[in-house]
């Protein structure tokens, strides 16, 4: 099926509403020659944001091409991209799996999805036979584009989390490995409009969350009110503008966005019809296994009908009254005055 050519008007308004939480966007961020230093960027922004110490540069960095339309449902890996940073010490490494997931429209499951791909990354790099103290880090991060309420207060004003395991005494939570296992859960939507409301610690992640949330309509306008100091931020949107501004770029990730519509679209009506179909072949079972029974039963109901016929025909010709007395009606007792 050829697809319609949209008009220059068409696709500028389509491009202005893309944004980097756009699964296409992320892929082309992260896959360019600039990739493996925004993922650091990021990573060690989100971690200053929890006081956690700088990682060193990221190698092995893993980006999950965005499945094609017809396999969208099918995924080779649970993160969105991953990499390993290795700490050099005297005489051992400290590794550190990091993954990130970014997601800009509710998805239902979300928080499961954050802990599997969580749990994704504990066995990476890992062999059977090692001493679980070489086991690696892990840290794990999710840009979530609307608010977690199942699992975060949605009055909290907070807009980054950090989830680390616990133990519980007496109703008191202390942290467990919290410098090996972390999940930073990132709410784009609490992000507070100006710096001046940001802790200090979290003004770099803060820039980068602005650069990241922003459709390309808005983009200028942002860049004008925000001074981007972070290194990251700057180098994220200078990499966004330039793939906005490729027109062949553009209109891939829009081929791919009304692709993956028509094909859901069209699961749904798969769907509705599966449904109507296994309402139909219900009906027929039940029909198939009760309609012997019903038959039985009416069968028996019909011999009765006709016993009962032949023993009123039996007494009428033998003269003999078969009028049934009115069935007797138990008088209510009247209450004694103990009961009273």
């Amino acid at each position: 099926m050829s697809k319609r050519i949209l008009t220059e008007q068409e696709l500028a308004e389509k491009r202005g509403n893309l944004a980097i939480t756009h699964d296409k966007v992320t892929e082309h961020m992260l896959t360019g020659k600039n990739g493996n230093k925004i993922f650091t960027g990021i990573s060690n922004a989100t971690r200053k944001a929890a006081n956690l110490s700088k990682l060193a540069k990221i190698d092995n960095m893993t980006v999950q091409p965005v499945a094609e339309p017809h396999a969208y449902d099918g995924r080779r890996m649970y993160a969105d991209a991953r990499g390993t940073a290795i700490e050099k010490g005297l005489l051992s490494a400290t590794i550190t799996q990091i993954g990130l997931e970014v997601q800009r429209s509710k998805q239902l499951a979300f928080a499961e999805r954050i802990v599997l791909s969580f749990a994704d990354q504990m066995k990476v790099g890992f062999i059977a036979g090692e001493e679980y103290e070489d086991a690696p880090n892990v840290m794990q991060m999710a840009f979530s584009g609307f608010n977690l309420k199942d699992v975060i207060d949605p009055k909290s004003k907070e807009f980054v989390y950090r989830v680390t395991l616990a133990t519980e005494e007496n109703g008191v939570l202390k942290r467990m490995l919290e410098e090996k296992y972390n999940i930073f859960i990132i709410e784009l939507p609490k992000l507070p409009r100006t710096i001046d409301k940001v802790p200090e610690n979290q003004r770099e992640l803060w820039e980068i969350c602005r650069v990241i949330k922003t459709p390309y309509k808005n983009f200028e306008r942002m860049l004008k009110m925000t001074t981007l100091a972070t290194p990251t931020a700057k180098l994220l949107a200078n990499e966004f503008k330039k793939t906005m501004k490729s027109q062949q770029t553009v209109r891939q990730i829009i081929d791919w966005d009304e692709e993956v519509e028509r094909l859901r679209r069209e699961r749904e009506r798969e769907k509705a019809k599966a449904r109507a179909e296994g309402i139909a072949k219900g009906m027929e079972k039940a029909k198939a296994e009760y309609e012997p029974q019903l038959a039985a039963q009416s069968n028996q109901l019909a011999a009765r009908d006709k016993e009962v016929e032949r023993l009123r025909s039996l007494l009428t010709n033998n003269n003999i009254d078969y009028t049934l007395p009115p069935p007797k009606i138990a008088k209510k007792r009247s209450k004694s005055t103990h009961e009273r």
